[in-house]
């Protein structure tokens, strides 16, 4: 799974930003939330050995719940999956899971859960994942909860549960591909309470259905029986032809605005904050031309910049 926010830079936010870890210091989010629990897995699922919508599927996602949580100043996403095996080449594909976020994020409430065919369960709390960082971009970093699994076989099911903390204030956006290399059942999108209004977009999704479309106060989407998605050689880029949906905050004065309309609006925005915030002033322009005295051609004045 991949997601990405944009954190408008502002006192208020940061202010905001620093109440929060505060909270979250003072009280660790595994105490604010209720405690994990897990749904039940009908017998149907549990002895299934073929995907119906896609025979011959090594595997099968039969959900993918992303519920996006308003709680205050701790608002959150909670994440479930649950995949069906039904051939042995997937159970070594899917033995190693991950939970992946960035290092300004807060995540809990993270367990696994293996059922058999027959009903038994075996759940993996916190302590059987262990910490990695997948990768780096200056100070920043990108970090992983990895899982895994030993002794999958086919016919098992593995869920995966956590919460992460989001960041909801206006401007600020989520993306998450709702394709995956199996095909999917179901994946669900809903919230919950959130306080700051929002607009959520689907791209690529034939299935896509609103099951709240003249509520303006919250989402309540589902996409169906997704195929698999699989990379080609030159192929365009791949949210153009991978589905996907996203999430933008947005601030009460933009409520007259829909769609393609408020993302242009808001790029818009955003492209003429970036001309100001590096327009470049007196001194910068004097030391530019001096350093490009002289300069013979363009590839000279790119080398003495």
């Amino acid at each position: 799974m991949n997601r990405l926010a944009y954190r408008a830079a502002c006192p208020a936010f940061l202010q905001r930003a620093l109440l929060r870890g505060v909270l979250v210091a003072l009280c660790p989010p595994q105490a604010l939330f209720a405690k994990l629990t897990w749904d039940p897995v009908p017998a149907e699922d549990r002895q299934a050995t073929e995907c119906r919508a896609y025979p011959g599927a090594s595997a099968e996602a039969l959900f993918l719940r992303l519920v996006l949580v308003g709680s205050g100043s701790n608002d959150h996403a909670e994440y479930y999956k649950r995949i069906k095996i039904y051939r042995a080449k997937a159970a070594d594909d899917i033995g190693v899971l991950g939970i992946d976020y960035g290092e300004a994020e807060q995540i809990w409430e993270y367990a696994a859960r293996v059922v058999k065919p027959d009903g038994s369960a075996k759940q993996y709390g916190r302590e059987s994942f262990h910490e990695a960082t997948t990768a780096r971009l200056g100070r920043k970093k990108r970090q992983r909860l990895v899982l895994v699994l030993p002794d999958l076989a086919a016919g098992d099911i593995v869920e995966l549960k956590w919460s992460s903390s989001i960041n909801s204030e206006s401007d600020s956006y989520y993306w998450w591909y709702a394709q995956m290399e199996i095909p999917v059942r179901l994946y669900s999108l809903r919230t919950d309470n959130l306080a700051r209004d929002f607009t959520a977009m689907g791209f690529n999704l034939a299935s896509l259905r609103d099951r709240k479309p003249n509520d303006t106060r919250a989402i309540d989407l589902e996409m169906t029986n997704l195929p698999p998605y699989e990379e080609e050689p030159n192929m365009p880029p791949e949210r153009d032809v991978r589905g996907w949906f996203m999430v933008l905050f947005r601030d009460k004065a933009l409520r007259g605005y829909k769609g393609g309309d408020l993302l242009k609006m808001v790029g818009a925005s955003k492209d003429e904050e970036f001309r100001s915030r590096t327009k470049p002033d007196a001194t910068i322009k004097a030391r530019s031309a001096a350093l490009l005295a002289g300069a013979g051609d363009d590839d000279e004045k790119l080398r003495r910049l």
